[in-house]
Order: structure tokens, then C-alpha cells, then sequence
């Protein structure tokens, strides 16, 4: 196989003819539009979270069977898939050896990238592919001005890559600082390109044109996404000119914050024998700083202060990224 697939040869993979292939729009670009936009945010999440400078890279754009995912990455690996709803459905999937998440995962919890794999692991990509997901989804829905989630992955162990048989696949470098490149694959599925694929809009009754032109394309082909202009001229959302993410629209989601002093266990009996008076001793030591979790994971410790006679927390650090990890189990 090829290094390298060309625009014909994904025509043809795609069932394409010169006659009925468009030259502006096709799932190839699609494709890769989406592969490109996802591939920045690996980027981010993985600078963010490594602790060490990171450059992530697609080498080539290719189809992929078992064979050619075992001789790449080998035969133990971990397959990401990560599904998306709401504004459009489909999934990103994402396979990496196990080697290659033992280094990672050591990176994330502070250490110098040597540990081995375990299970352990799991956890630690569990939570980097979900920020980036969560990142992914947060540009693709402000892109298509309609809300798209991310929903929870499901991890695959050494299983499950024929899902990609025949799929178009980014062979991709993460350069991490010190450390040998390591590849991943990374694929959408069919359902996730035909849900950005071209639809047609009607244009509305007070355009410019003809009565007869009623419609205008609105897809990821011909160099990204085009959505609808002044006077319907489309608009390519890749390009420079296209809107960028609207931080504004997450400002007003209300999440829950707890302050958690302490916890213990004790047997039933003692429950039942509790009354007032009675002391119930924490695991946490006098002047020791408390938890303030969002959404049940820990994000900062602070230390209790009176505020006009409300009980508040001031912060005074924030939670490293091997904490966090650690939160997850």
C-alpha cells in the first residue's frame, strides 16, 4: 500500500466516478476537514496535559484493515471510540499502542515517560481523549450553529479495530519532547461525514439571482464547511473569515460546586448509634486544606473562611493533572 492516497484514489474508494464526483464537494475532504480540526485539539489537550512542549502532525491520509493497523501500532493496543449527538451524530475513533499509553500516562502523573503499561492507564485516557472530545465537539457545534455533545468513550482493549477496515484514516505523529515519536491513528466514521456532508438550503426570498436558483450547499467539502452568506453565497468555516468559537455560549451553564471537608467509613451499628453529641472523626488532619469539587471531581484545594458570617472557601491551589486523573478512579 501506498504512503499516500490521492484525491482519485479516494474517489475511487468511494464509489466515485470523474462524471459524478464534485469537483468542490466529496467525503475525501470531508474527511480530511474534520481529521485536520480534530488533530488541533490533540494538539492543545496534549501540551496541556503532558507537562513537557508536544507537536502533533498527520503523516499521511490512508484506508486501513486489521493487517496494516497491527503492522503500524502493533497487536496490544487501546481503541478510543468516541461518539457525538445532538447537532450531528457519528464517532472519532482513535488507536495507540499500549506502549505508547504507558509513556503518556506517565507524562500525565508527572514522570519521565518509562513506566509501563497497565490498567491503570485506561483511566489516563479516558481523561485525555475526553477533553478532547470535549473540545472537538464545542467547535463543531459553534461551526454548524447547533449544539453537539460529546458523549462518554468506550475503550477497547487490543479489540475492535476492524471497525476501521476500509475506513480514511489519519497516520499521525505526537511529538512528545524527549521521547520517541509515537503514532496514532485517528478515523471518523461514515456516520460522521455523512452527517456533515452537503445539504441543501433554500436561499432566502430576498437574495440576488434568479427566481429558479432555490437552493445552495452547505458542507465540509471544497476546503471545509460552507454556511450560508449574505445574499446565499456559502462561506467556508475553515478559512479565516470563518466564525470562531463562542466561549460566551458555556458562561451561563450552572455546575454544581461542593466544598468536602472530610470522609470516613463506619459500620452501620455506629450509624445507628449516631445522636447529638456525638463526634464523628474525618480522615483529614485540623488546618489540613479542603476539596471544592465540581461535578464530583476534585478541580482546587482552599482553606474555610467567614465571609459576613457565611462560611466560604479561599483557594489557594489549583489541582495538577495527575490529580485529576487519580480523581477518576
Amino acid at each position: 500500500m501506498s504512503d499516500f492516497l490521492s484525491q482519485d484514489d479516494i474517489d475511487a474508494l468511494l464509489g466515485l466516478t470523474s462524471d459524478d464526483a464534485s469537483p468542490t464537494i466529496n467525503k475525501g475532504e470531508i474527511a480530511t476537514n474534520i481529521l485536520n480540526m480534530y488533530i488541533e485539539h490533540v494538539k492543545s489537550v496534549a501540551n496541556t496535559n503532558l507537562g513537557r512542549p508536544v507537536n502533533v502532525e498527520i503523516n499521511y491520509v490512508d484506508t486501513v484493515n486489521t493487517a496494516v493497523i497491527i503492522e503500524k501500532i502493533g497487536a496490544k493496543y487501546l481503541l478510543i471510540d468516541a461518539p457525538y449527538s445532538g447537532g450531528c451524530n457519528g464517532n472519532m475513533r482513535c488507536i495507540i499502542s499500549k506502549d505508547s499509553v504507558g509513556i503518556m500516562s506517565d507524562y500525565m502523573i508527572g514522570g519521565d515517560g518509562t513506566a509501563p503499561y497497565s490498567d491503570d492507564c485506561k483511566d489516563a485516557m479516558t481523561e485525555f481523549f475526553g477533553q478532547i472530545s470535549g473540545a472537538f465537539a464545542t467547535e463543531l457545534g459553534a461551526k454548524m450553529g447547533s449544539s453537539v455533545s460529546a458523549d462518554s468513550s468506550a475503550i477497547m482493549d487490543s479489540a475492535g479495530g476492524e471497525v476501521l477496515d476500509g475506513d480514511i484514516t489519519a497516520f499521525c505523529y505526537i511529538s512528545i519532547d524527549g521521547s520517541e515519536p509515537i503514532i496514532v491513528l485517528i478515523s471518523p466514521d461514515d456516520m460522521l461525514i455523512e452527517a456533515l456532508a452537503p445539504k441543501e438550503v433554500p436561499q432566502s426570498s430576498g437574495s440576488s439571482g434568479s427566481s429558479n436558483s432555490s437552493s445552495s450547499a452547505q458542507a465540509f467539502g471544497g476546503g471545509g464547511m460552507a454556511a450560508m452568506g449574505t445574499g446565499g453565497a456559502p462561506i467556508n468555516i475553515f478559512s479565516s473569515k470563518a466564525p470562531k468559537i463562542n466561549v460566551d455560549m458555556l458562561l451561563d451553564v450552572e455546575l454544581e460546586v461542593t466544598i468536602e471537608l472530610g470522609k470516613t467509613n463506619i459500620a452501620i451499628k455506629k450509624v445507628l448509634d449516631l445522636a447529638p453529641g456525638a463526634l464523628v472523626e474525618l480522615d483529614r488532619f485540623a488546618g489540613e486544606p479542603v476539596d471544592l469539587l465540581v461535578n464530583n471531581k476534585v478541580v482546587a484545594k482552599g482553606e474555610v473562611v467567614v465571609i459576613d458570617e457565611n462560611f466560604g472557601v479561599r483557594i489557594i491551589s489549583l489541582v495538577s493533572p495527575e490529580e485529576r486523573i487519580r480523581s477518576l478512579k
